[in-house]
């Protein structure tokens, strides 16, 4: 945030979908419990249940994602850090696979058919998929493409397509590419867009792809059909969007503010 204050860059769910994690600019992870009351969990109920100094003072936490059991969470970090940790111990350590060189980390996420293989995305247009012994700390660079446009790149893997990413932001330009990381190509895109994302989650059914923009805007958007929606709330450039397990919430966030909407469809 440019006043000086705390801001939420990024936020993810535990598979449980009663907690979640928020990274912020001062570097720190925050983790709250959503499980408080009984009924659907909502983001207004949440309480702080642990913090994580991630060793990275100065350089916000800019994306995040839990393992499927929720033993440990991966971070990225404006300086191009990416971090694993021990949630129960709070231990951190680095990722080698993914080397520091002065670009933010966009985006963090595992592979829905494979627990030890990631990707992660930067803020120069490059694309890696790692894999990551959670045991021995090992990490293996398996693919690297890098996009024509240098700038902040937007990834996530396809729930229901596992060999398919999708990718956005300003190293893609307006609109949607799904890249084939067997044949390491793009294999076709939506440009009907006529905003960048500055973020990206998609549905965990895989249906929809949602969108953040500096527009404000959350663009809802149908994966087979490219048609889409845009909803408004936020006072600020949409920073970060995340789906429950279930898909039956999504959480957005700008700036200070956190947002749940109830997905309907």
């Amino acid at each position: 945030p440019s006043d000086g204050a705390v801001g939420c860059c990024c936020v993810a769910f535990a598979p449980s979908g009663r907690s979640l994690a928020a990274g912020y600019s001062d570097g720190v992870l925050r983790q709250m419990d959503l499980s408080i009351r009984s009924g659907p969990p909502t983001v207004s109920d949440a309480v702080l249940t642990h913090s994580f100094g991630l060793g990275v003072a100065g350089h916000a936490v800019t994306t995040l994602a839990y393992t499927g059991g929720a033993e440990y969470m991966f971070c990225g970090t404006e300086d191009g850090a990416v971090k694993c940790i021990n949630v129960a111990s709070g231990q951190v350590r680095e990722v080698s696979a993914i080397t520091p060189e002065g670009f933010g980390v966009c985006s963090l996420q595992c592979a829905p058919d494979q627990s030890d293989t990631w990707l992660a995305t930067t803020s120069d247009g490059n694309l890696a998929v790692f894999r990551f012994d959670m045991t021995s700390g090992r990490s293996e660079l398996v693919v690297r493409h890098a996009f024509p446009h240098s700038g902040t790149l937007l990834a996530a893997f396809s729930p229901s397509q596992p060999s398919c990413v999708v990718c956005c932001g300003e190293a893609v330009g307006r609109g949607l590419v799904f890249f084939n990381l067997d044949e390491r190509r793009v294999e076709r895109s939506l440009a009907t867009m006529d905003q960048v994302a500055m973020s990206l989650s998609i549905s965990p059914s895989g249906y929809l792809i949602t969108l953040g923009t500096a527009e404000r805007l959350v663009k809802v958007v149908d994966f087979e059909e490219g048609t889409f929606q845009d909803f408004t709330g936020h006072s600020d450039a949409v920073a970060s969007l995340a789906f429950s397990p279930s898909g039956a919430l999504l959480v957005s966030s700008a700036n200070t503010d956190i947002i749940s909407w109830d997905v309907c469809v």
